[in-house]
């Protein structure tokens, strides 16, 4: 098995080739280790090198300027890809640890209460 195509907690899963320009560039943050999964060609794994980083990071990668910085370079004329490029250079700005968990806190609280909202709007129905 290739290690480095295992997905380990705090790995962040990205769709890296597919002929949906929706999906291209999809990110899902792994919460815990997947020891007998690997990912396949069509998929990217971004590793940060500090463990305490990938909870900021997995909310830089779903978020609107992370879509549309792939959205902008990952064309293609049948199917779009992201080159390793496009990742290393799409410039992420890191607040200090404190303020990165403080922001993480915030939008997951929000999450949550948005999906009470979803849940609720739901049950209405």
């Amino acid at each position: 098995m290739n290690k480095s195509n295992t997905l380990y907690n705090g790995d962040i899963a990205i769709v890296a080739s597919t002929g949906s320009s929706e999906l291209i560039g999809k990110a899902a943050l792994a919460k815990h280790d997947y020891p007998d999964t690997q990912i396949g060609a069509f998929m990217k794994i971004i590793r940060p090198k500090l463990p305490e980083l990938s909870d900021y990071l997995g909310i830089i990668f779903q978020s609107d300027l992370y879509r549309s910085h792939i959205k902008d370079v990952a064309k293609g004329t049948n199917i779009n890809n992201i080159k390793s490029s496009y990742l290393t250079e799409f410039v992420i700005h890191v607040p200090p640890l404190k303020e990165q968990y403080r922001i993480v806190r915030r939008i997951y609280e929000l999450f949550s209460v948005v999906d009470i909202i979803s849940d609720s709007v739901d049950d209405s129905k």
